[in-house]
């Protein structure tokens, strides 16, 4: 209060005055300052004709007053009370409602639930009307999930944040997924070793939320009602409102970290549950770098986006497109005389240049995102040696004539065909975990219509081929 109090008596005495009123009008609204009407003793109680003119002049003055306070145009932010200490905070009411997913707010099992009252739209006009001359204190900031989600999660995360005497007040909000939503405070802009506040609001209405510390990837790793994050009881919130969920809660801190990061559980996933808790797999994830001293935000997903692009194109192209093309080569094309030799090798070399970089590409996502991908690492790990093998065969390749060229032939054909199989099931669940759409399943469904439609129309020539001689 003391910043909004030398906000106003930095303005004019007139415009002092105005504030000053109108503050007071919504604090005391059923206050009125409308004199009692001036009468005479012989109008039996009716206003004298002075007393309708200037009644009039008031009401005209006072129409173009309000229709110049309307086209104010609202803040960036979107609350204009200023955050208070634990003395001045109003009374707030518990809510103990089990009822189904709403606008109240609900009981909390581990940190209590608070609802402030609610604010008349009388009241919110002219909030909004005299925003701009109250302090800033709650800063709003949105953050976009990465490139490549569903359009429902656009604009996906939307943070208030106050400071103010020790205390940060934050409420982050996002798209409703019948999940879970979180925000961490890393030191790194990493999901592994944060402190998250995760939240959610069961089938039945109960709300819950819950202190994590992400130590790893594996549920066994992730502790509840662990790490270094301290919240100021009876100031916790959790509820749905308009398909979007928040969590409100005060954090009691000096320095926190600038390092947010932010999660929201995959659609429809269970939520966490008693005695463990665990937490399911998240569906988006962002992060920002917050400078609370001067209440800027910039966002960091880009880089791996990026990286995230780069490693999937490389490894379709290498693993899914060009080793199946050259293994094509060395079966259909053998009347080429010694050319399809050379074109098998050229193209199954450049598969493989192209795949093994992309191997290194998505070792270094999985470093940098801390994603838990370890069945999608695994194929691919298991493809590479699987290439590595074809090469080290290739190289130790016995003669035409030899007695161990059948066994070599066996070996080296059916490494080449559990290779591919392996590479397209890892690209399409690749495609999967990072939730990259239809585009991509459809352009490499089309590739590999291709491919089959290729591979029967020769077969059945190499069949025709062979039965004519």
């Amino acid at each position: 209060m003391g910043l909004v109090t030398q906000e106003i008596n930095s303005k004019p005495e007139s415009v002092k005055k105005s504030l000053v009123k109108k503050i007071l009008s919504q604090v005391f609204p059923f206050k009125s300052e409308k004199k009692t009407p001036l009468v005479q003793k012989d109008t039996r109680g009716r206003p004298t004709l002075k007393t309708q003119q200037q009644r009039g002049s008031e009401s005209r003055q006072s129409a173009v007053v309000d229709s110049q306070e309307s086209s104010f145009q609202l803040p960036r932010h979107s609350s204009f009370t200023p955050a208070m200490s634990n003395q001045q905070r109003p009374a707030l009411q518990r809510s103990r409602s089990t009822s189904s997913r709403g606008k109240k707010g609900l009981e909390t099992s581990q940190v209590d639930s608070v609802v402030a009252s609610p604010v008349k739209p009388e009241r919110m006009n002219n909030l909004r009307r005299f925003g701009r001359y109250i302090p800033p204190m709650l800063h709003c900031y949105h953050v976009l999930p990465p490139p490549g989600e569903g359009a429902d999660l656009r604009g996906v995360y939307v943070t208030r944040i106050a400071r103010f005497n020790g205390l940060i007040d934050m409420e982050p909000a996002a798209p409703d997924t019948n999940s879970y939503i979180a925000i961490g405070f890393s030191p790194n802009g990493r999901m592994v070793g944060s402190s998250a506040v995760v939240g959610w609001v069961a089938s039945g209405g109960l709300a819950t939320m819950k202190r994590y510390f992400l130590g790893g990837q594996t549920p066994s790793q992730v502790l509840v009602d662990q790490g270094d994050l301290q919240i100021l009881g009876n100031t916790s919130s959790v509820f749905t409102d308009s398909a979007r969920i928040y969590i409100a809660f005060q954090l009691v801190t000096n320095q926190p970290s600038e390092r947010l990061v932010y999660a929201i559980g995959d659609r429809n996933d269970p939520v966490p549950s008693p005695p463990s808790y665990r937490l399911p797999q998240h569906r988006s994830q962002s992060s920002i770098r917050l400078n609370y001293a001067s209440g800027q935000g910039s966002q960091t997903t880009a880089p791996y986006s990026n990286l995230k692009r780069s490693h999937g194109m490389l490894s379709m192209i290498g693993w899914g497109i060009l080793i199946p093309l050259g293994a094509m080569v060395a079966r259909y094309f053998k009347h080429l005389d010694s050319l399809w030799f050379y074109m098998h090798t050229g193209i199954q070399s450049l598969g493989f240049i192209l795949g093994l970089a992309g191997v290194i590409a998505g070792l270094v996502l999985n470093d940098r995102l801390d994603a838990n991908v370890g069945k999608h690492k695994g194929l691919g790990i298991t493809i590479l040696v699987l290439g590595f093998l074809q090469i080290t065969a290739f190289l130790a390749r016995p003669s035409v004539d030899a007695k161990m060229r059948k066994y070599w032939n066996w070996y080296h054909h059916n490494a080449g065909r559990l290779m591919i199989l392996f590479a397209i099931a890892n690209i399409f669940y690749g495609i999967h975990l990072a939730k990259a759409g239809s585009s991509w399943n459809g352009g490499y469904g089309v590739v590999l219509i291709v491919f089959v439609i290729i591979v029967v129309v020769l077969e059945l020539k190499m069949l025709q081929k062979n039965r004519r001689v």
